[in-house]
């Protein structure tokens, strides 16, 4: 391949200096686009049909100065950010090999295709100065249309501490769960071998309910994780609420300053519900807690 108008994947083709100048104007007197371009903190880029650069918002020009609004009309998204595929092919940004896989230049051709709001997510290798880096960009497109004139708004927002911040919790809750899973086992062990020595089986037994418990406190936090995330799926399952119930209160038996728990579950015989059992336990043992702490030491 060796003339502009080839690609690997999006049309090579730009419009001219002139058309995007009038284009920049048409924009600059269009209230719904400044509004659009005002409306978030972060970049919002206008582009064309060509995928070019038409309008940009005034956070992005505070930043870099007014001079740098003719440095990027005309440039696509990869080019404006030293995208490192973008210098890849004559035609430029979302030519490629690589572009057929990016969520900006997808985001884009979708939106203008399909005429309705398109959510992305790009992750951005570029080179400034000899110097690369990686970053994970949300890119929300929507459509625009002035004047029988067609565009995409974009906004980009840097994702990427968010992303690392996932990936770290993911790994410690992984790695966290398998520690725990080898000291419940131990504990498993040291109650299914039990000795003539009481202290130690009593020992034994308050490790595994306590490391039991740490487990299920991990589950919990992995709940929130997920909740906050807006990845969490709630299990039902079968709960034995009288099992359940006596686990709690050896639970807080085994507390130092809970010798005296006594729950009452002497009628919860044959009770099952379908629940999930992480978020139940979590409820059930705050409450506990809580009637504890505010019942008064004789």
């Amino acid at each position: 391949m060796n003339n502009d108008s080839e690609t690997f994947f999006a049309p090579a083709k730009r419009d001219s200096e002139e058309n995007i100048s009038i284009d920049h104007k048409l924009l600059d007197q269009d209230e719904v686009a400044q509004r659009l371009l005002d409306g978030k903190n972060g970049t919002v880029l206008i582009l064309n049909e060509d995928r070019q650069i038409v309008s940009v918002s005034d956070e992005y020009l505070q930043s870099f100065g007014s001079d740098a609004l003719e440095s990027v009309l005309g440039l696509r998204p990869g080019e404006m950010f030293s995208c490192i595929h973008s210098s890849e092919m004559p035609g430029g940004c979302g030519t490629s090999k690589s572009c057929a896989s990016c969520g900006a230049v997808i985001a884009i051709l979708s939106c203008f295709e399909e005429k309705k709001s398109i959510v992305k997510n790009c992750a951005l290798h570029s080179r400034t100065n000899g110097k690369e880096s990686n970053e994970l960009l949300k890119v929300f497109a929507s459509y625009l249309e002035v004047q029988d004139k067609h565009f995409v708004v974009i906004y980009l927002q840097n994702v990427t501490k968010e992303q690392n911040w996932d990936v770290l919790q993911q790994v410690f809750f992984h790695d966290i769960n398998n520690l725990l899973t080898g000291l419940s086992g131990i504990s498993e062990l040291l109650l299914f071998r039990a000795t003539a020595d009481e202290n130690i089986n009593k020992l034994a037994k308050k490790l595994n309910g306590v490391s039991n418990r740490i487990m299920q406190e991990i589950a919990f936090q992995e709940c929130l994780f997920e909740i906050d995330n807006g990845t969490y799926h709630v299990v039902k399952d079968e709960i034995d609420v009288y099992i359940m119930m006596l686990e709690l209160e050896n639970f807080f038996i085994s507390e130092k300053n809970s010798k005296d728990v006594k729950l009452d579950i002497a009628y919860i015989h044959d009770i099952t519900i379908d629940s999930d059992i992480t978020l139940i336990n979590k409820i059930l043992h705050n409450l506990i807690k809580n009637a504890i702490e505010a019942t008064p030491k004789d």
